[in-house]
């Protein structure tokens, strides 16, 4: 899966609520958090990170049996 990187403000913005939201990081935590000490937590969390665009999506770890991924490369059976 993708590893999560912010390329625009709003991606560290909605990266620390994102933390604060899943338990991984508290208010003051973050204060004195760098992007890219955001980031590393996020991509060292264990959660499932795809790309979407521009975006990202966060799943849990549980729900790994329910991603379905379509893409513009044909794949062998063995790798379905």
């Amino acid at each position: 899966m993708g590893k999560f990187k912010a390329y625009y403000s709003g991606h560290t913005k909605n990266a620390r609520k994102a933390l604060i939201k899943l338990g991984l990081a508290t208010e003051n935590e973050l204060a004195y958090m760098s992007d890219g000490d955001v980031e590393k937590r996020l991509n060292e969390s264990g959660l499932i990170i795809l790309e979407a665009g521009n975006d990202y999506i966060i799943i849990p770890k549980e729900f790994e049996d329910k991603i379905i991924r379509i893409s513009r490369k044909v794949l062998k059976e063995s790798e379905r």
